[in-house]
Formats: C-alpha cells, structure tokens, sequence
C-alpha cells in the first residue's frame, strides 16, 4: 500500500517528462522548402534572380523566416515590383485590368502547419557568376540559420504568371 503513492510519482515525472519532450520536439523549427519557378534577367551591369519559392512549415509553431543569401548576397528584404498579370478572363465583355505582382517583404511569417509562396529577389553584381541546377539557399529564421541545396527549373522569363 505504501509503495502505491511512489508508483504514482515515478509515473507522473515519467509522463509529464515524455510530455514535455514531446512538446519540444513539435515546437522546434521545421520547414522545407523549394523552388518552383525561376527567372534570371540580364540588366546591364548586374543579373537579377527572381525565385518563386514554395515554403511549408511542419512545425507546430509558427515561422518567422528574416533572410535568405544565395553565394553571400543578400536578398531584398523589403517589396520589389517583379511582374504584372494581365486580367482579361473575357475579353469581349469584361473590362481588362492589370495586376502588380510584389516579391516578398521580409520577414515572412507563415502560421503553424502551413504553406506560402514567395518571390525572392537577388541581384548578382558578379556578372561571371552563374547559378547551376543546385542551387545553395542559406535562411535565416528568428532561431537558426538552416542551408538547403534545392533543384533549380529551367529559366523562365516570360512577364506574369
């Protein structure tokens, strides 16, 4: 009868233990990311990259994502105009109108168990530097700093979506 109060202890310390590791494991920051779309310009005395990147967090707290650097160039942090979507779904009738379309404004938050995507911009002053099919993405949450080596798509440079 007496040892029933201590078993109980010793399970209650190993439960809220396993509980609380649990909850560490959930909360730690997790997320994938890839590339969905890429465009590379040429203007004049710099290459910009424009990257649509596809970000899911699996994580069960939210992401704050604050830089990205592809080869130690920084990308832009704040908005930057990319593209326009022309709107005509029926050009006989409806009135046309045209779309902004904005690169990311940093830093990105996406909720606990979601997606976003985002284009990023980056602006290569190195005019020999060339991206391969590898690319090696370095970002920057408000908790660490994770490296993901992602598949680039072919270069596609037509305006809009």
């Amino acid at each position: 009868m007496k040892y029933i109060t201590l078993t109980i202890s010793i399970l209650g310390l190993i439960l809220s233990s396993s509980q609380w590791i649990y909850t560490l494991y959930c909360k730690r920051t997790n997320f994938k990311m890839s590339i969905e779309k890429f465009e590379w310009y040429d203007k004049g005395n710099f290459n910009r990259c424009i990257l649509t990147l596809s970000i899911q967090n699996l994580s069960n707290s939210p992401l704050i994502i604050t830089r990205m650097k592809i080869h130690d160039i920084q990308c832009y942090l704040s908005h930057r105009w990319v593209s326009e979507h022309y709107f005509p779904a029926f050009p006989e009738t409806d009135i046309p109108h045209t779309e902004r379309i904005l690169s990311a404004d940093f830093p990105i938050n996406i909720v606990a168990n979601a997606g976003a995507m985002h284009k990023v911009v980056f602006d290569f002053n190195d005019k020999s530097l060339i991206l391969k099919n590898m690319i090696e993405i370095i970002v920057q949450t408000t908790h660490k700093s994770k490296t993901f080596i992602l598949f680039c798509p072919e270069k596609d440079n037509t305006p809009g979506l």
